[in-house]
This record gives C-alpha cells, structure tokens and sequence, in this order.
C-alpha cells in the first residue's frame, strides 16, 4: 500500500512538473531544446572565451554573396580576429593588474569624472547625459588599453596598433605574452583547430586599423594622457550636435507617451 501511494505521489510531481514546463516555455520532448549561439572557444586562467556560432547555411550565404577577398575578410572578422582579441585582452588585463601598471583602472576612471565635472555639467538633457555616461565608460576601457600598451612597449619594444575607435596594443608586447602565458598553462583552446587559428592569427601583420612602426610617432602617441582635453572635445561634439540630441529625447518621449 506504501509502496503504491509512493509510486502516485511520484506520478501527480512529474505530471506538475510536466505541465508547469509546458506552460512556461521550458523545452520538453515535443519542443527541441534552442540551439546555443555560442561557445567556448578558450579559457585564460579561468576566464571564458566565446565566439559566435556560425552555421554552415550562413557560411553558404556568404560564400556565395561575397567576393573572394571580402569572403576571406568575413571569415577572419568572425573567426580568428574576436578569438585573438578576446584572448590577448584577458591576457594583457591580467598583466596589468599583476604588475600594477599605473595608472589604475580606478584612477582612469577618476581622471574622466573630474574632466566631466570640469566641462559637462552645463549638458542636463536626458539623451546628453546617456551620451557623456556611454563617453565615459568608453573612454576609461580604452584609456586602460592604452596604459597597458605604453607599459608594454616600453619594456619590449615595437610598433603598436591602434583603432578608429581608441583602442591601442603594444604588437611585440602581446606576443611576447600570450606566448609565456600559453607556455604557463594558462590559456586552454577548445580544440586544436582553434589554437591553430589563433596563432596564425597572432602572426598576421593586420593587427587593428593601423600599425605605427616609426619610434617617434609611437613616442608622440605615448605623449598624451586620453583624459587630457577629453572633457572639452566631448563639450564642443556635444555643442555641435544639440539639435541631433534633442531630437532623440523628443523621439523617446513620444515613445513613452506611446
């Protein structure tokens, strides 16, 4: 009698769990499981890094709808470039953070709030506000890969990338330490063909959107601290676009009222 009020009580649980999973959507037998959009690509120290899943269809798509050069270049921008950057930052932070590379995060971060005190506060609309604190948090990422860069070359040496967007990295610098870094044990690919890719990745000479070989230019580069005049480039861009800004705080109040 036990052992049959057992087996019901065991049987109404399932069919609750079974049917509070229908109802909220959890996948069941009938209802596949969603497909990840991504992966685990490689692991520094104990740091996920994950790409995009491509499918073979949109590998298809593009293959056929771009030319040669740009299918190669579509490839790269999906594949090895986000897995070497990905890479090399966790890297190069961890570098950072090892060696105390001045300045801190902290006090980058310090550095834009004064120049945003300094010469923002007059800009009270909500749409320039969202603007300064997107600014802002850019600025300071960027600002630490530029001191990380700077510490770096100067100890190895080089030419340094830099982007349209900010961001700089010391070349000579990043391969010397991904490589003593994977030669420590503390970066793990997923699987071989992923490792193969990343360093053939780390030896290509397109690094960012340009290289700085000449010694001058990449001293002149270290010259200059971002944050210094930050704060009033960001005033005169804010000045120079008003009516775009207000505009977009019209646009979502309509929205709102909506």
């Amino acid at each position: 009698m036990a052992h049959h009020f057992s087996l019901s009580y065991h049987l109404v649980l399932g069919l609750i769990a079974f049917g509070y999973a229908s109802a909220s959507g959890v996948a069941t037998a009938e209802e596949p499981a969603k497909k990840p959009s991504s992966y685990v690509a490689a692991k520094v120290l104990d740091e996920e890094v994950r790409l995009r899943v491509i499918s073979p269809e949109e590998v298809e798509f593009n293959r056929a709808k771009l030319s040669e050069k740009d299918f190669a270049r579509w490839q790269a921008g999906s594949r090895w470039r986000p897995l070497v950057s990905q890479v090399s930052h966790l890297v190069m932070s961890d570098w950072a953070k090892q060696n105390d590379v001045q300045p801190s995060q902290e006090e980058i971060q310090q550095h834009f709030n004064e120049e945003a005190k300094k010469h923002l506060q007059a800009f009270e609309t909500e749409e320039a506000k969202r603007h300064i604190a997107v600014a802002v948090g850019w600025a300071v990422a960027t600002s630490s890969e530029w001191a990380t860069a700077k510490a770096l070359q100067a100890k190895y040496g080089g030419p340094i990338a830099i982007s349209s967007f900010g961001g700089c990295v010391s070349i000579e610098g990043r391969n010397h330490l991904v490589k003593e870094y994977a030669a420590a044990g503390k970066i793990h690919f997923s699987d071989p063909e992923l490792e193969k890719l990343f360093w053939e990745g780390i030896r290509s000479p397109s690094v960012l959107d340009v290289t700085i070989s000449d010694p001058k230019r990449v001293s002149q580069h270290f010259e200059r601290p971002p944050w210094q005049g930050w704060g009033a480039r960001t005033a005169k861009w804010l000045e120079q676009n008003a009516d775009l800004l207000k505009a977009s705080d019209v646009d979502k109040d309509e929205e709102s009222a909506n």
